[in-house]
């Protein structure tokens, strides 16, 4: 008796809408938006909106504090960061760590994930080669901080970073040309050439 009554009531409802639907022409609405960064990663600026949505600490670094500067790895680039510990040996080898993970750790330090553009680079263990990762190919990083981390895996318990890229929609310019001198016969170069085909 129930269903019958549902079903009745359904109907009821059902036929004055759709007499009304019959016949009518509905207004033409035409959405147009400009596309702001890439499909795949957002600006900057809508990152760090997205992170201080986020409860707990967050952080993001875009290129443009550490162009300037001579940064060999992302341990140069992270070491100004409010709960990131970053240090270089004497070997040129990176040392990170988040709110004291992997520090007692001499070798292949754990505990924090590093991504690139959402992917993970860091080793199934949690250990991360710091030293691979070229800071001109940086476009802006986001720092997750202790338990914030465990949303890209079990290993991150110190926290996570992920590297995002500039692509040819984000890059500063389309052509970049970079040299950089040093004492003990140091010298970088590095050119880039970016840009987009079609829509």
């Amino acid at each position: 008796m129930g269903a019958t009554m549902l079903a009745a009531t359904t109907g009821a409802f059902n036929a004055p809408l759709q007499a009304q639907g019959i016949g009518q022409r509905q207004d033409e609405i035409i959405v147009t938006a400009s596309l702001q960064g890439t499909r795949t990663a957002p600006t900057p600026e809508a990152a760090r909106k997205e992170l201080e949505r986020v409860p707990g600490a967050t952080g993001l670094v875009e290129d443009e504090g550490f162009a300037d500067i001579f940064a060999q790895s992302i341990g140069d680039v992270l070491e100004l960061t409010p709960g990131v510990f970053a240090d270089t040996s004497a070997q040129r080898e990176s040392r990170i760590s988040i709110r004291g993970s992997g520090l007692n750790s001499s070798f292949e330090r754990r505990g924090l994930t590093v991504l690139r553009d959402g992917v993970p680079i860091s080793r199934a263990s949690g250990a991360t080669e710091f030293q691979e990762v070229d800071p001109l190919t940086i476009r802006y990083m986001e720092v997750f901080k202790g338990a914030n981390g465990l949303r890209f895996g079990a290993a991150s318990l110190g926290g996570a970073v992920n590297i995002v890229s500039p692509t040819g929609r984000t890059a500063r310019a389309p052509i970049a040309l970079r040299a950089e001198g040093g004492s003990f016969d140091t010298f970088r170069g590095n050119a880039s050439l970016s840009g987009k085909s079609g829509d």
